[in-house]
């Protein structure tokens, strides 16, 4: 459903480094010429993936992580949360280390 609306990949690709030579040929009318000199396409394009990046990290980080008005509750932390998942054990299985590892967190925080 999602994909419907999303352009593909070398879509999006595409419009990153047209934009990227219309910011770094902005940079040429803008800066003296030995900045914009230093400002090369390679660099732009990772200055681009390195914010996407850090977009994504975050994006991931705000869906494990629970809101902060729920922190007081007993949880189980995103590495151990991803660990079960990975080891693909069955459901009984996952509860029981889930909720081992919530016990714990209740009786560390009270």
């Amino acid at each position: 459903m999602l994909s419907r609306h999303l352009p593909p990949l070398d879509s999006a690709l595409d419009h990153a480094l047209r934009l990227a030579s219309r910011v770094l040929s902005s940079l040429n009318d803008i800066l003296p010429a030995n900045v914009a000199t230093l400002a090369t396409k390679e660099r732009v394009a990772a200055a681009f993936t390195s914010l996407a990046a850090i977009g994504a990290a975050r994006a991931i980080d705000r869906m494990l992580r629970p809101p902060q008005h729920l922190r007081k509750h007993p949880c189980v932390a995103p590495w151990i949360l991803l660990r079960t998942m990975i080891q693909g054990k069955g459901f009984l299985e996952q509860r029981d280390a889930l909720f081992d590892t919530m016990s714990a967190d209740a009786l560390k925080h009270g």
